[in-house]
């Protein structure tokens, strides 16, 4: 029934994943889009925040499934961890994409738009979680030394 449960969140984090980078890759804001008015500055903060929020709502996913207990994962269950890895890391690249070509127009006005350092550390920390998620799932699992340490965490 447990395996059910993490199959479930595997494929519903699937679908977030890929469904995040794929808007990541059309929603590019061209340099035509971004000019000095306000509106479109706060428009653009808003789009900001709201991808934070995205990145830090998908983190926690990450997390969860990283305790999930990964001995009962089969086959099936390996490859949609390959995906849920293979597609965060597309959407990772995409987000570092978007702040490069963000920071580079907003630079040629010299404007300065708060959250764009805040949108680059999400982007790290998401960087970070899908890399530990990567080694928990693919790395360590046959390493005695981090079974027990895991095993010892799990009972906190």
């Amino acid at each position: 029934m447990e395996c059910l449960t993490e199959k479930a969140k595997i494929n519903d984090t699937i679908g977030k994943v890929t469904a995040a980078s794929f808007k990541e890759k059309e929603a590019l804001i061209a340099d035509h889009e971004v000019d000095n008015s306000l509106d479109t500055l706060l428009t653009f903060k808003s789009i900001i925040k709201q991808k934070i929020v995205d990145i830090e709502a998908h983190i926690k996913n990450l997390e969860e499934i990283t305790w999930f207990n990964i001995d009962k994962f089969d086959e099936d269950t390996k490859k949609n961890m390959n995906v849920v890895v293979s597609s965060t890391n597309d959407w990772i690249t995409s987000l570092k994409k978007h702040h490069a070509i963000c920071v580079h127009t907003l630079s040629k006005d010299k404007i300065k738009v708060d959250g764009l350092d805040d949108l680059m550390h999400a982007i790290g920390d998401l960087e970070e979680t899908n890399k530990d998620l990567e080694n928990v799932i693919f790395c360590y699992p046959n390493d005695n030394g981090f079974k027990s340490i895991t095993a010892e965490l799990s009972k906190l």
